[in-house]
C-alpha cells in the first residue's frame, strides 16, 4: 500500500482559503474620490444583486442614520457604528462581555484606541467579514459596502496589514490573519473603484487602482459615473455647427468626446463600465441589472 504524502503548510493554507470562501459572502467596496457618486453606484450595485435573487445587505460606514436610507426590495440597509464594532471585537478578543464592556468605558483603553489609529479600521473590516461569514444568523449571498472616500478606504483595507501603534500579538494578530486573508482573496473581497470623468477624480483613480495592486486587493470593476450618452460623432458635431442647429446638441457630442479622451491614462477600456448620466439620482432597474451582470457576483 503507498501512502500519500501529508499536504504541506502551503497546501493546507490554499485549503483553508477555499473552505473560507464558501463560506462566505462576496464582499463589494465601492469607492472613489469624494462626490463621484459612490452612493448611487453601491445602491444600484446592491439592488442589481437583489434582483439577481441573492440576499443583499448595502453597507454603510460610520453615519447615524446610514440604517435608515432606502433601498430597492430584498436589499437590507445596513449600518455599522464604529463604537459597536468595536465593542463586538473586544468581546471576541477577551471572550467576557461583561468585561468588553468594562473595557469599552475604561480610560486606559480609551487611551490605547487613540494611540493606535488603525483600530478603528480594523474593527470595521471585522464587522464587514462578520456580515460576510455564513456562520452568522441571517446571512447574506453578498455584501456591498458604500465605502469610504479613496484615501480612507486604503486606511481600512492596510488595517489587516498593519496596525501602527500597537504590536499585533495574540487576538489582534490572529483577526489581523484573517481579515487579511479576506482582502487579499478575489472570491471574497473586490474592490469597485467609481470615478467621473474629469481630471482630477481619474487621477485619483489611478493612484488608488495602483497602491490597491500593491496591496494585493482584487479590483471588479471601474466605473465611470455620469457619462454623457452617445448620441452622435464629431462629425455630426461639425454638420450641427454648420446648419446652424440648436447649440446644445453640439455641446453633448463635444462634453462625451472630452469625458472619454480623460479616461484614456486609466488604460484598458475594456475594464471600465460606463454609467449614464442620471437626472434623477434614483438607480433605474436597467442600469442596476447591467451592473450587476457586468461585475458578476456568488450564486445564491
Amino acid at each position: 500500500m503507498r501512502f500519500r504524502p501529508w499536504p504541506g503548510a502551503a497546501n493546507l493554507a490554499w485549503v483553508a482559503q477555499a473552505v473560507m470562501a464558501v463560506r462566505s459572502a462576496k464582499v463589494f467596496i465601492v469607492t472613489g474620490k469624494g462626490g463621484v457618486g459612490k452612493s448611487y453606484v453601491s445602491r444600484s450595485l446592491a439592488e442589481g444583486s437583489a434582483r439577481a435573487g441573492l440576499r443583499t445587505a448595502w453597507v454603510s460606514l460610520g453615519s447615524a442614520d446610514c440604517g435608515r436610507r432606502q433601498a430597492g426590495p430584498g436589499v437590507a440597509a445596513v449600518a455599522i457604528d464604529p463604537r459597536q464594532a468595536l465593542a463586538s471585537a473586544l468581546t471576541k478578543m477577551v471572550r467576557f462581555r461583561l468585561l468588553s464592556r468594562r473595557l469599552m468605558d475604561s480610560r486606559t483603553f480609551t487611551a490605547v484606541a487613540a494611540a493606535a489609529p488603525g483600530l478603528g479600521d480594523l474593527v470595521t473590516l471585522s464587522a464587514i467579514a462578520d456580515l460576510a461569514s455564513r456562520d452568522q444568523a441571517g446571512t447574506f449571498d453578498s455584501v456591498v459596502v458604500d465605502g469610504p472616500a479613496s484615501g480612507q478606504t486604503v486606511a481600512l483595507i492596510s488595517s489587516a496589514h498593519t496596525l501602527k501603534g500597537l504590536p499585533l500579538i495574540g487576538p489582534l494578530r490572529r483577526m489581523s490573519e484573517q481579515l487579511r486573508s479576506m482582502v487579499t482573496d478575489p472570491r471574497r473581497l473586490s474592490v469597485v473603484i467609481t470615478t467621473t470623468a474629469e481630471e482630477l477624480p481619474v487621477a485619483e483613480t489611478f493612484e488608488l487602482q495602483t497602491r490597491l495592486s500593491a496591496l494585493g486587493v482584487s479590483q471588479a470593476a471601474r466605473v465611470v459615473n455620469a457619462v454623457y450618452p452617445d448620441h452622435g460623432n464629431h462629425g455630426q458635431r461639425e454638420w450641427i455647427a454648420a446648419a446652424g442647429a440648436f447649440p446644445d446638441a453640439a455641446l453633448h457630442i463635444e462634453r462625451r468626446r472630452r469625458q472619454l479622451a480623460s479616461l484614456e491614462v486609466l488604460g484598458d477600456p475594456t475594464s471600465r463600465l460606463l454609467l449614464p448620466y442620471s437626472f434623477t439620482g434614483v438607480a433605474e432597474d436597467a442600469v442596476a441589472e447591467d451592473l450587476w451582470a457586468k461585475i458578476g457576483g456568488p450564486q445564491p
